[in-house]
């Protein structure tokens, strides 16, 4: 039985008894959602959106290598492994969201000029590993910014850009301890260029939260630069009094004056002494006749 909008009193027809005022319609019964199976949309991008809402009792199917983050509220309130599941409470949304993703990658780096003072144009190639350690808080980001859900070429392009920036890095690092161009390719100075990018990577505040990267294979190119000029002249000696700059071992450049000119001088007897140059004349060849 309805009540009176206007007087309050209780209606059994269309009108009231009352005050003769007309019932209002009576609202239909909110639509009551059924249980549904939720599976990750095929084919599908790195992280897929379902649009909702789902009921609570729905069964959620998440496949291997796989995570599920139920949306309610503008917020992540579910978060499910692979398998199937049953939801026990109502979501407006659902994201799949991969755990990793495995990009090739081949880029350019550059000129760089090594403790020889050789110079080289160097490229990098390899295979990286993307990994999503938090889905839901991925998720969250990206419902806080309100950005694009972001698909496999957008994050290739940013890893191939970030990869650069920090391969290059970690090889100007490496150069400036002293090290040459072949000693790069080494396997001691890649595993530590992977570690390196590991965790610069981590430490990042423009990379994607809750995620990591991993370079799984690394390989450096080297093309040696013939016509192009030293960025600096290296003379065979320097002259007493000279302001110079040292490079040092742990990777700075530190200023000084030259007080003496001399060489190493290993002698026929074993001994090995630093000679002044100006005492040192070239040996002359043996007499042929």
């Amino acid at each position: 039985m309805a009540t009176c909008a206007q007087c309050g009193a209780e209606i059994e027809g269309a009108f009231c008894g009352e005050c003769g005022a007309k019932a209002a319609p009576a609202s239909a019964p909110s639509p009551v959602l059924a249980p549904v199976e939720l599976r990750r949309p095929e084919p599908s991008p790195f992280v897929a959106r379902v649009a909702g809402p789902f009921a609570e009792g729905s069964t959620v199917v998440v496949g291997a290598g796989d995570r599920f983050v139920g949306e309610r509220f503008g917020a992540c309130s579910v978060q499910l492994p692979s398998g199937e599941h049953t939801l026990e409470e109502e979501v407006e949304a659902g994201w799949f969201v991969r755990e990793q993703l495995e990009l090739s990658f081949e880029e350019e780096l550059g000129a760089f000029e090594d403790a020889r003072a050789a110079r080289s144009l160097v490229a990098a190639r390899g295979t990286v590993r993307f990994r999503v350690d938090e889905p839901r808080d991925y998720v969250a980001s990206v419902l806080a910014t309100g950005g694009e859900i972001p698909d496999v070429p957008a994050i290739a392009a940013k890893l191939r850009g970030k990869l650069a920036e920090l391969i290059g890095e970690q090889i100007r690092t490496l150069l400036a301890k002293g090290r040459y161009f072949t000693t790069l390719h080494s396997t001691q100075a890649v595993d530590e260029m992977r570690s390196e990018v590991r965790d610069i990577y981590a430490g990042d505040a423009e990379r994607d939260p809750a995620t990591s990267i991993e370079l799984a294979k690394l390989q450096l190119g080297t093309e040696p630069i013939e016509d192009e000029p030293l960025t600096r002249s290296r003379p065979l000696a320097f002259a007493t009094g000279q302001r110079v700059n040292v490079a040092w071992t742990d990777g700075r450049r530190y200023p000084g004056v030259v007080r003496t000119t001399a060489c190493l001088v290993a002698f026929d007897d074993g001994q090995e002494q630093w000679i002044p140059l100006d005492v040192i004349v070239e040996e002359e060849p043996p007499s042929t006749s």
